[in-house]
């Protein structure tokens, strides 16, 4: 296998690692908003396990990067991308764990709204992936896939203001510590979304420095 080969093959399996631990979060999400958090932990230990092996993978892109003479700057922009979808995949396991720990009840109204925010959450990070992919490949692309994570983080974010006015609005939440509970577990459903945003951002910048 020719260098250009080992390390597009090397990426290529490490957005392969971030794509499934982004599906698995999100079962693992679904599984706890039906308080089975039984299956919810079974997920937090896929995703750590995909985790670790996309960290293999990511020190062989490093290591290949500086053994190929990549230029610094092109390197650089690499790794911080690839280490923007590595904390997508970090947030998402301490999100499943934490609320395996809490077990927090979330009321029967809200439950379709959180798992549409996660979903929305999703979406950014699997269209993120598919961008960093045309970042690679067909860099001409990246504005169409950078628009659509934009669309569905800003699809998270109005999902985010309904089920906090949902929290402190309704009566079927009445203690204050419960309300505050939910309004977390909602901004960190939220927060995959955010981090897919922030990564586009970045990818843009970055495929302007190569124009320039």
């Amino acid at each position: 296998m020719s260098k250009s080969k080992s390390l597009q093959h090397e990426i290529d399996l490490y957005l392969k690692c971030i794509s499934r631990a982004s599906l698995i979060f999100l079962e693992g999400a679904k599984d706890a908003f039906k308080s089975d958090y039984e299956d919810a932990e079974i997920r937090y230990r896929e995703i750590a396990v995909i985790e670790k092996d996309a960290d293999n993978h990511l020190k062989k892109i490093q290591y290949e990067l500086y053994a190929y003479n990549i230029a610094p700057d092109s390197r650089a922009d690499i790794f911080e991308l690839l280490d923007d979808l590595d904390d997508i995949v970090d947030s998402a396991k301490k999100i499943i764990f934490q609320i395996c720990v809490e077990k927090p009840l979330i009321p029967d109204s809200m439950k379709e709204d959180y798992i549409a925010i996660t979903e929305a959450s999703v979406g950014a990070a699997d269209i993120l992936i598919q961008g960093v992919r045309a970042f690679f490949e067909d860099i001409n692309t990246l504005e169409g896939y950078v628009d659509n994570v934009y669309l569905y983080e800003k699809k998270a974010d109005n999902l985010e203001e309904k089920i906090k006015k949902s929290i402190f609005h309704t009566d079927e939440v009445k203690e204050l510590a419960r309300k505050f509970q939910l309004r977390y577990y909602c901004e960190k459903f939220a927060l995959i979304s955010d981090l897919a945003e922030e990564a586009a951002k970045n990818m843009l910048m970055y495929k302007i420095k190569r124009i320039i």
